[in-house]
């Protein structure tokens, strides 16, 4: 059986959902956990957020970027250290650019702990729950609707 190979644009990132509050632009796995972090937030704080698959860190697409930071706050989530990564290049790209906001999410530029990878996860604040409730704090909203 064979599959249909899908065209992508290098540099292009993938809207996977549109919103309207907050853009979450997820990096590899963690575009799940944008996707899963969106859910929550429209369930329990009735947030709208687009998703985004960054696709690309080099080259990015700063064209989306800059058209969603204009209009919405955005949220980044990797599974790496923010500082030298994902975050900086987001930053880098609209640091003289006017934006309605960034909030990072990874791995901070501390030494990650080890153990099991949800126990680790949990222990750090790196779930899709407790990103959902601080976005939302962030966005100046409280819990369920």
């Amino acid at each position: 059986m064979s599959f249909p190979i899908e065209h992508i644009m290098t540099g292009r990132a993938e809207i996977l959902s549109e919103g309207s509050q907050v853009a979450l632009w997820g990096c590899g796995r963690e575009t799940y956990t944008a996707l899963k972090t969106a859910e929550l937030l429209e369930k329990e704080y009735n947030i709208s957020a687009t998703v985004v698959n960054t696709r690309f860190i080099r080259p990015f697409d700063n064209e989306l970027l800059k058209a969603q930071a204009a209009v919405m706050p955005v949220v980044t989530i990797e599974d790496s250290q923010t500082c030298g990564g994902f975050a900086s290049q987001v930053d880098e790209e609209l640091i003289n650019f006017p934006h309605k906001g960034v909030r990072h999410f990874g791995w901070g530029n501390q030494i990650v702990p080890h153990g099991a990878t949800e126990t680790v996860r949990e222990h750090s604040g790196f779930t899709s729950a407790k990103m959902a409730a601080e976005i939302a704090g962030w966005l100046g909203k409280s819990g369920s609707n």
